[in-house]
This record gives structure tokens, sequence and C-alpha cells, in this order.
């Protein structure tokens, strides 16, 4: 079973033809399913079914830049279903008959980079 893949690479794109040329190879890659480029941080998202990080970076250098280095590569349901949790109202509490102030809630992930290793 193929699950979906969202990757992010970083490669430096200093104009809007280096953008152009990243999404094209990006795009000419089988299994690729949606491809968004971040500006600011010249990240480009592939999100997409078998798609291979390793050769697509490989592709990425060779075409464009020796610079290309992948940031992330994780399941694209997982970010759906943080996105739904974090959509969660907060509720007003009310007492007597003044509520109380609201706030803002956050729900706090104590284990947001599984990736990496830590030694105590």
């Amino acid at each position: 079973m193929v699950y979906k893949k969202k990757i992010v690479i970083s490669v430096p794109m200093m104009n809007d033809k280096k953008r152009a040329r990243a999404l094209q190879i990006a795009v000419g890659f089988s299994g690729v399913e949606s491809v968004s480029i971040e500006k600011d941080k010249n990240e480009i998202t592939i999100v997409g079914e078998g798609v291979d990080p390793v050769r697509l970076t490989e592709r990425l250098r060779k075409k464009m830049c020796l610079h290309a280095i992948i940031v992330t590569v994780g399941s694209a349901e997982e970010e759906e279903k943080k996105k739904k949790k974090k959509d969660k109202p907060c509720m007003q509490l009310m007492y007597g008959q003044y509520p109380m102030p609201r706030y803002e809630c956050y729900e706090l992930d104590t284990y947001q980079n599984r990736d990496s290793c830590t030694l105590m």
C-alpha cells in the first residue's frame, strides 16, 4: 500500500525563472499530485503517492543546483489531522452573570520533532 507523502526540499531560487524551473522538474516526476513553493524560505513542497524524495532531490541537484537539501519527509494525512485538531474552538466559561475572559487555547505537542535524536 502506498501512502501520500509530503516532501519539503530546500532549493536556492533567486528569481522567477529558477522557481519555474523547480516547479517544472517536480511536476514532471511520476506520482506527484501537488507542488507549492514558499518564496521567503526557498522551499518547495511536494505531495504525492510513490514519490522517491532522494531521486527527486538528485534530479533537482542535477538540473538546477548542487545545494538542494531534503528538509522533511512525512505523511500528508498526518498534516491534515493536525490541522483538524487545531481548529477546535475554545469554550467560554461563565462565572455568575459575567463571562470569564476569553483566552487563546493551544494544543501542545510534546513530540513535535520525532525524527531527531537527543542524548542526555
